[in-house]
């Protein structure tokens, strides 16, 4: 509450919650899907028309999404602009930090990219584990989960306090490599 008011007095604007994000997106022409969770900002308005996400879908930071690309611009001595290409996110899947989606580009549901991708070709496979640059497959989701199901942690309303408490208690849900 207190908050709240000293940042009226402050002139300092409420950042924007999760359901406005997402609604200024529709609004602007994204179709986004129920229970998403999107945590990097879509740039370029023009083309959010041409992008679409499914129902359960979380984007992790710094993933971009493109739509267009203007190299043809060069090769056709300015007499071409751009390629447009629809974006298609499936049901259910999971999209890793700073991940690049190219135009034209389908992900099938419950996929999961890995951080720092490059997906430059539609993935069709359903629950299909994808990482690289470009991206390649690497595994069924199923066979992710129980590779890493015994350092997983649900964080879901703990507090960073909580979060210390329960590692130092159980070392090994710390993941190694």
């Amino acid at each position: 509450m207190l908050s709240k008011v000293y940042r009226k007095l402050k002139g300092t604007p409420r950042p924007e919650t999760m359901e406005e994000t997402i609604e200024r997106y529709r609004k602007n022409g994204v179709t986004i899907g129920e229970n998403c969770h999107i945590y990097s900002p879509i740039s370029n308005i023009r083309d959010q028309f041409l992008l679409t996400i499914g129902n359960n879908v979380t984007v992790s930071t710094n993933v971009k999404f493109l739509m267009h690309d203007n190299a043809i611009s060069k090769p056709s001595n300015e007499k071409f602009t751009d390629i447009l290409g629809k974006v298609t996110i499936g049901n259910n899947c999971f999209i890793g930090y700073g991940s690049i989606i190219l135009p034209g580009v389908s992900i099938a549901d419950n996929c999961i990219i890995g951080a720092g991708s490059v997906v430059t070709r539609s993935i069709k496979e359903e629950g299909s584990v994808y990482a690289g640059n470009p991206a390649k497959y690497v595994c069924k989701t199923q066979d992710y989960y129980e590779k890493n199901k015994d350092n997983a942690m649900n964080l879901d309303n703990m507090t960073m306090a909580d979060i210390q408490k329960a590692v130092q208690e159980n070392p090994s849900l710390l993941k190694s490599r």
